[in-house]
C-alpha cells in the first residue's frame, strides 16, 4: 500500500507543473473589438490569434486613480489564458490619467508628477525620447521644457514601466 502512494504522490508532482504550464499570461497586441457582441480578439507574440468575450473576462488596470484602460485595437495587453484556452483576464498595459502637473524633474531623472482627479492619486511618470508632448504657445515645443507646474495635462502611459507615451496639455 506504501509503495503505491509514494507512486502516486511522485506521479502528482511530476505532472502538476505539466498542468500549470497550460494556464499562463501572455502579452499580445488587441484586434478588433465588436461593440455589439464584445467580443475581442488578441494576437500574442507568440503568433496564436485568441478570442475573449469582454463580457465574460475580468479586465485589470492595476490603478485605480485612472480614467480607464485604452483598450482601442493595436492597444498592447497582457492576457491569461486558462486550460481551456478560454481568455479569463485582460490586463491593459497602457493607461490614461488627467490631472493637474505638481513637478517637472528636467534634469537627468526627467520624472513628471501628476495629481490625478481619481481619487486624489498622485503619479509619477519617466519621460522618454519616445514620450510625445503637445502644449500650446512656447513655439509649440515639443519637449519637456514645454511642461510647467499647475498646467492641466492627460497623459497616456505604461502601466509597468511607467513611461508616458503622450502628455497632453490641456488649455
Amino acid at each position: 500500500m506504501r509503495p503505491l502512494l509514494v507512486l502516486f504522490l511522485i506521479v502528482g508532482i511530476l505532472l502538476s507543473p505539466a498542468c500549470s504550464a497550460t494556464q499562463a499570461d501572455a502579452e499580445g497586441i488587441l484586434g478588433q473589438v465588436d461593440s455589439v457582441s464584445g467580443i475581442a480578439t488578441v494576437k500574442l507574440k507568440d503568433g496564436r490569434t485568441v478570442t475573449a468575450n469582454l463580457k465574460d473576462v475580468t479586465i485589470e488596470t492595476g490603478q485605480q486613480h485612472v480614467n480607464g484602460p485604452i483598450l482601442d485595437a493595436g492597444a498592447p495587453v497582457t492576457v491569461h489564458v486558462g486550460a481551456d484556452q478560454k481568455v479569463t483576464r485582460i490586463r491593459a498595459l497602457v493607461l490614461k490619467a488627467e490631472g493637474v502637473i505638481k513637478s517637472v524633474d528636467k534634469g537627468p531623472n526627467r520624472i513628471v508628477t501628476i495629481s490625478t482627479k481619481k481619487q486624489g492619486g498622485t503619479l509619477n511618470l519617466k519621460v522618454t525620447d519616445a514620450t510625445k508632448i503637445e502644449a500650446k504657445g512656447a513655439n509649440d515645443d515639443k519637449s519637456l521644457t514645454a511642461l510647467q507646474v499647475g498646467q492641466k495635462v492627460e497623459a497616456t502611459y505604461n502601466i509597468e514601466r511607467k513611461e508616458a507615451l503622450t502628455l497632453v496639455v490641456k488649455d
